[in-house]
């Protein structure tokens, strides 16, 4: 049996967040472990619906043209 997960869901699991909103201002920890689960992903892990959601969830930037732009625009604002 597989289970699909909400890219945000996961990251918040990666990154060792108790809850979703844990995301928006994450420890020095957590930040890290972020970035590493972020930058181990591949793009098209995810639609590009989640992408954006995380984007503009996280970030409250604009949907992204690609989920490749937008995990670029999720390192971006972790750095």
């Amino acid at each position: 049996m597989q289970v699909e997960v909400h890219l945000l869901d996961y990251l918040a699991w990666r990154a060792g967040c108790a809850c979703l909103s844990d995301l928006h201002r994450p420890g020095p920890g957590q930040r890290a472990r972020l970035r590493r689960a972020l930058a181990e992903l591949a793009p098209d892990c995810a639609p590009q619906r989640e992408w954006d959601d995380a984007v503009a969830y996280l970030t409250g930037g604009p949907p992204a043209p690609s989920p490749e732009a937008a995990q670029a625009a999720l390192l971006a604002w972790l750095a």
